[in-house]
């Protein structure tokens, strides 16, 4: 199993990308181009290794190996992920970036209707309705929810959060 260094699990609409992409940046620090391969929380996860290890090919030794997948701190997804890390990455660290919940609700909203179709998603066009569709919207929002479950199974000096 391939050891990872450091993930950015999130949080989805609140900076992941641009955050993975300055630390890809850095000559020290390799982050794969497909900057969310969904890996510990994928339904196929054991299938998966051998592609997933493929992400870090190019690397150069000494590297750091990171990746950025908000799923992992997506409420619907977050304790298979957390177990599968654990599992397989003891020594993980990870980096969270939050913003303002009903910014990023709001942004997730507006990205529904924008890109959601693509992903099969029918987003209504009311907010509330839209909350009442997708509860994990706010469920996801609830930032220190999210981080506990992180900090208990890791400890919290593995765990920094930007906001």
């Amino acid at each position: 199993m391939l050891r990872i260094d450091f993930l950015v699990p999130g949080f989805s609409k609140c900076g992941t990308t641009t955050l993975c992409a300055l630390l890809a940046q850095h000559p020290d620090i390799y982050i794969p181009a497909i900057k969310e391969p969904w890996y510990f929380s994928a339904d196929d996860f054991e299938r998966r290794g051998a592609e997933y290890a493929q992400h870090f090919s190019p690397a150069l030794p000494g590297q750091l190996l990171g990746e950025g997948s908000v799923s992992y701190s997506g409420f619907e997804k977050e304790d298979i992920s957390i177990e599968r890390i654990l599992d397989n990455n003891p020594d993980c660290r990870f980096i969270f970036i939050a913003r303002n919940p009903l910014r990023r609700i709001e942004s997730s909203y507006r990205e529904m209707h924008h890109s959601g179709v693509k992903f099969g998603l029918n987003a209504p066009y009311s907010l509330a309705e839209n909350l009442d569709v997708f509860p994990q919207m706010i469920r996801d929002s609830c930032y220190l929810q999210r981080i506990s479950k992180y900090q208990a199974a890791f400890g919290g000096e593995r765990l920094l959060v930007l906001f």
